[in-house]
């Protein structure tokens, strides 16, 4: 896939709404700019934390340790960002 935008002389430009549709943006949403080289940066979004309820799968009523949190949201995360 391949979108173009153009940067107005205020510095903004138009996220293309097939783009909008994949990331599932709205107004509002955040997008972070990540630097991968000199010429290159990715963009990414949040993901809505509501989205994370119920990864974490019960083990007998077993509270679930920070480890264990931190490695579902770092997975959830990654799964939202292949779709």
């Amino acid at each position: 896939m391949f979108s173009d935008s153009l940067i107005t002389s205020k510095g903004q430009t138009t996220v293309p709404k097939e783009v909008r549709d994949d990331l599932h943006l709205n107004t509002g949403s955040k997008l972070i700019w990540t630097k991968k080289s000199d010429t290159e940066y990715v963009v990414s979004t949040t993901v809505p934390l509501m989205s994370l309820q119920g990864m974490l799968k019960s083990q007998l009523n077993k509270p679930a340790t920070i480890e264990e949190m931190n490695d579902a949201i770092a997975e959830g995360a990654i799964e939202s960002f292949r779709k």
